[in-house]
C-alpha cells in the first residue's frame, strides 16, 4: 500500500490562523486506487511566529491522513503484504498533472532524438515530458552535470533537426545570435518564443568559467534553450539571466544581461556521456533566417512533474 500526498499543498493565512489543506490518494499493491480524500488543519499563530505554524499544521494533517487510512481500510499484513512490489506501480497514477512543477526548453542534439537542456530544468522530476506542435512525448534522463548545469534526455524519436556545434572556434564578440525557448508558461502561449541579440562578452559573472554573455532577451522557462549563430551552429545553451530585482534595490537597472554555457564545454560533457553530436565549420553564408529556422526546428518544451 502506498499513500500519495499532493505535491501542491494549499496554504492560507487569515486573522492570525494558518490553514493547510492536503489532497491524498492511497493505492494498493495491484495499483488500484483505494482511497481519495482531503484533510485540513488550522493552527493559531502565537508568539513563536508564523514559521512555527507550518510544521505544526503539516504534522497534524499527516496524522489525520494516517488516521483516515486506518479507520477506512483497516490495513494488516494479510491484506497488504510487505512483499508487494511498489516498483510496478504506474507512475502516471501518482504524479500531479494539474500543472508542472517546472518547465524549460530542450533541443535535439543528434539524429537519434536525444535532447540537451539545462540540468536544473530536469532536477528531481518523477516524470518528464517534451512537447512540440501539440505532440507530447515522454522522455527519460540520460546524463546530467550539476557543475555545468547540463543534461541530456532520451526521446526515442529520431529527428532530422539536430543542431551541430561550431568546430574549433570561439564565439566572436558582437556576432548576432538567435535564442528560442518556451518562457512564462501559463502566461504566454505554448508556441516557442524567438529573440535576437548579440554576443556581449566572452565571460559571465565574475569567477564563472565557460560562460558567455548575450543580449537576446530571456525569461523563466527559457533555460536549456539554444543560442544559435547566423550560420545555424550551436554556440551555447541558455543557463540563466542576471537577477534584476537584487540590482534594482541597489539603484541599478540591468538590461538583457543573459548567460549561456559555451558549446565547447557542452562537447566535453557529451563526449564523457557517450552522446553523439556533430560539428561543422562556420557557415559564413548564413543569415538571420538560417539561424531562426535551425533553432525553431530543433526546440521542444520540457515539463517536469512530481
Amino acid at each position: 500500500m502506498t499513500i500519495r500526498q499532493g505535491s501542491d499543498p494549499k496554504w492560507s493565512y487569515e486573522k492570525l490562523n494558518l490553514t493547510l489543506q492536503m489532497h491524498y490518494r492511497v493505492f494498493g499493491p495491484d495499483a488500484s486506487q483505494l482511497l481519495d480524500g482531503t484533510e485540513s488543519h488550522t493552527v493559531g499563530i502565537n508568539s513563536s511566529g508564523l514559521l512555527s505554524g507550518f510544521p505544526n499544521a503539516a504534522n497534524r494533517v499527516t496524522q489525520l491522513v494516517l488516521l483516515d487510512v486506518l479507520r477506512r481500510l483497516h490495513p494488516n499484513a494479510a491484506k497488504f503484504p510487505s512483499t508487494a512490489h511498489l516498483s510496478a506501480l504506474n507512475r502516471d497514477l501518482v504524479i500531479d498533472r494539474t500543472k508542472p512543477v517546472s518547465t524549460g526548453t530542450a533541443f535535439y542534439i543528434n539524429k537519434a532524438g536525444q535532447l540537451m537542456t539545462a540540468a536544473h530544468v530536469v532536477r528531481d522530476c518523477l516524470v518528464l515530458e517534451a512537447q512540440k506542435d501539440g505532440k507530447v512525448m515522454p522522455v527519460k534522463l540520460h546524463a546530467s552535470s550539476d557543475m555545468l548545469d547540463l543534461a541530456v534526455v532520451d526521446s526515442g524519436q529520431p529527428s532530422d533537426h539536430a543542431l551541430p556545434l561550431r568546430i574549433g572556434e570561439e564565439t566572436t564578440l558582437g556576432e548576432p545570435v538567435t535564442n528560442v525557448g518556451y518562457p512564462l508558461q501559463g502566461i504566454l502561449s505554448s508556441s516557442p518564443n524567438l529573440t535576437r541579440g548579440n554576443v556581449s562578452a566572452r565571460g559571465g559573472l565574475k569567477g564563472s568559467q565557460g560562460i558567455f554573455q548575450f543580449s537576446a532577451p530571456v525569461q523563466p522557462g527559457s533555460s536549456g534553450g539554444p543560442v544559435v549563430s547566423d550560420g545555424g551552429e550551436l554556440l551555447g545553451i541558455t543557463v540563466g539571466t542576471l537577477n534584476a530585482t537584487a540590482l534594482i534595490q541597489q539603484g541599478l537597472l540591468p538590461q538583457n544581461v543573459n548567460f549561456a554555457l559555451d558549446a565547447r564545454y557542452a562537447a566535453r560533457f557529451l563526449h564523457q556521456a557517450n552522446v553523439a553530436f556533430s560539428e561543422v565549420t562556420p557557415n559564413a553564408k548564413g543569415d538571420m533566417r538560417t539561424a531562426n529556422e535551425a533553432a525553431l526546428a530543433a526546440v521542444l518544451q520540457l515539463s517536469c512533474y512530481e
